[in-house]
């Protein structure tokens, strides 16, 4: 495997996310909330003219010591074409993932292994691979 990857931090964890799938890097100023949406939604921010639904994924994992508030970054992709920012604690680097992902060890946690399509080496190090559609699809299957 040799593709470029978008190294972030989120909820304590290096993620890997496909820099092809990746739209933009950017800071949140304000995020409005939505009232009746799952928790893991925080809400509708607006980059140059377009409504992104803001994904706390941390709140999605249930790892409730990683609050969106302190969350100034986030990811901006486009899936199904809908737009999405998602929220990360920090973007570390752009590198190329050197190995193809294996499974990701039980001790992650369940959901980190139903959202993450596997564990793959960097150039910078390991990091787990997130697929956005693996993701929103994970989004979909939650608010059954």
């Amino acid at each position: 495997m040799n593709i470029s990857v978008v190294l972030v931090e989120l909820a304590g964890q290096r993620i890997a996310l496909p820099s092809l799938e990746i739209d933009s890097v950017i800071e949140i100023d304000k995020i409005t909330p939505v009232p009746g949406a799952p928790d893991y939604i925080a809400g509708l921010a607006s980059l140059r003219s377009r409504a992104l639904t803001v994904i706390d994924c941390a709140r999605m994992l249930g790892l409730n010591d990683y609050e969106n508030d302190d969350y100034q970054s986030a990811v901006v992709f486009n899936c199904g074409g809908h737009d999405y920012a998602l929220l990360v604690e920090v973007v570390e680097d752009v590198a190329d993932a050197t190995t193809e992902p294996v499974p990701v060890p039980g001790g992650a946690g369940e959901m980190w292994s139903k959202i993450s399509d596997g564990l793959i080496e960097t150039n910078v190090g390991p990091a787990m691979l997130i697929r956005t559609e693996t993701l929103i699809n994970s989004l979909k299957q939650k608010k059954r």
